[in-house]
């Protein structure tokens, strides 16, 4: 499935800018806006469109953006993740600008309509120094701390990581301008000076803040007994831990992003005694933001009681990417 989100109606007047502008004198280094381990339970899902024209493309020359997107998505692996609390933090000192706390958690689940006059769904506007101002979007509903005229120090909790808004997954969407302009923080000279891929562009986040380029990464897999759905917040999919032998199926699920036309997913589930008992390779055809896929069989018998594990891989020519594997155990457990 491929994310392709309209650009965010930020709220509030005058709050809606062109991708356009000289290149910026830089001053100031922004912290990461999460309090999570990136690259472990949080990703970057979009990042800034780097691209002058009607082309999309990301300061790493890739496809983790979309035409016209002008900030950086960071993405949760997954709706458990989001109702047990993730903090999202002041990237640099400054003084609240506007707040909107009370959109319901229901992403595009409630349909574009709903959304369409509060795209960025819950969210904050920061002023900083030398005109910079940063945004927040899609956070959860009530979990704002903070409100206009406040200020805040670089860290500060401002709230929590929701799916308010226009989106399709749990994730702030985090935008820098300044002086009404896009900033892309991994490149601050686009769009009017074009990095040339290869190069290394002059990047706005801090010296300890450690961002590497990520694609190609499973978010999630584990197993169920029914044909799973893609994370959803009211009902998400939470990997099983075990279930009983006469259950009806046997599934192994995996949800993941970046996939880059020509990666391959492999997924086998493996017998307690190391038997593949199903196993699919998955030619990926062209980049997909976002794959959800999942292998299996009926169950017409019991199976014997144990440890089964479900193991995926995506191969990128013909190697394993070290974000693209995972490894999940289930314990079948017989009748009681």
């Amino acid at each position: 499935m491929n994310f392709r989100p309209a650009i965010l109606k930020i709220f509030g007047a005058g709050l809606l800018f062109s991708l356009v502008g000289g290149a910026q004198a830089w001053a100031l280094s922004f912290g990461m806006p999460l309090h999570c381990n990136y690259g472990v339970d949080c990703f970057i899902q979009n990042y800034v469109d780097d691209a002058p024209s009607s082309d999309a493309r990301d300061y790493h020359c890739s496809g983790l953006t979309y035409h016209g997107h002008k900030g950086t998505d960071f993405r949760l692996r997954n709706f458990t993740q989001m109702q047990q609390g993730v903090d999202v933090l002041a990237a640099a000192d400054g003084t609240v600008l506007r707040v909107r706390n009370d959109a319901p958690d229901t992403g595009l689940d409630a349909g574009r309509e709903a959304v369409g006059d509060k795209e960025c769904g819950n969210g904050l506007v920061i002023a900083h120094a030398d005109g910079y101002e940063s945004q927040y979007c899609h956070m959860k509903q009530g979990s704002i701390r903070v409100t206009p005229n406040a200020a805040v120090k670089a860290g500060d909790v401002l709230g929590q990581v929701g799916y308010s808004g226009m989106t399709e997954f749990p994730h702030v969407h985090f935008e820098l301008r300044r002086d009404g302009h896009t900033v892309d923080p991994f490149n601050t000279s686009a769009p009017s000076i074009a990095v040339e891929c290869g190069t290394v562009p002059v990047s706005a986040w801090s010296d300890n803040t450690a961002l590497p380029y990520r694609d190609g990464v499973i978010l999630d897999a584990g197993f169920a007994d029914h044909v799973p759905q893609q994370d959803h917040v009211i009902a998400p999919l939470i990997p099983a831990t075990q279930i009983n032998a006469t259950a009806p199926m046997l599934i192994f699920w995996v949800s993941s992003m970046g996939m880059k036309a020509g990666d391959q997913l492999v997924m086998r589930i493996l017998s307690p005694t190391g038997e593949t008992l199903v196993e699919k390779l998955t030619l990926i055809p062209s980049f997909k933001a976002t794959w959800f896929q999942f292998i299996g069989k009926n169950l017409h018998a019991p199976l014997p009681a144990g440890d089964y594990s479900g193991e995926a891989s995506i191969l990128r020519d013909g190697k394993p990417l070290p974000s693209g594997q995972s490894r999940t155990v289930l314990k079948i457990v017989t009748t009681q």
